[in-house]
């Protein structure tokens, strides 16, 4: 519950009396800016999913989302954090192992050849 800022102050009024004139604070708190990599995490799932990164980082993009509704910003930090780090394992994980089976793929070729008399 928000304390109550009300001010009141009395004004002369023009007919010769005085009225009163309320001032009321109103506190804004500013949208939590903190990403969820949902996106992200949604694409490391579906196409990276090396050793079930893809899984982890979408719980922890959604912990995260969860988090940042029920206003606790340090909790949708830190899920969000972890979310990120389990994707870009994912996504590095995933880069060296298609570039590892792309070498090998275009080697075997050459090696083949090479020794197969």
């Amino acid at each position: 519950m928000l304390p109550d800022y009300s001010l009141e102050e009395e004004v002369p009024a023009k007919a010769g009396g005085t009225t009163k004139v309320q001032y009321t604070v109103v506190d804004i708190r500013p949208e939590l800016k903190v990403r969820d990599h949902l996106i992200w995490s949604l694409f490391t799932l579906f196409y990276y999913n090396i050793c079930c990164l893809g899984m982890v980082a979408l719980s922890f993009s959604v912990k995260a989302r969860d988090r940042k509704v029920a206003g606790d910003r340090a909790g949708a930090k830190h899920h969000g954090s972890s979310a990120f780090y389990a994707n870009v394992c994912g996504t590095i994980l995933m880069i060296l192992l298609t570039s590892l089976s792309l070498y090998m793929m275009f080697n075997a070729r050459y090696y083949y050849t090479r020794f197969a008399h």
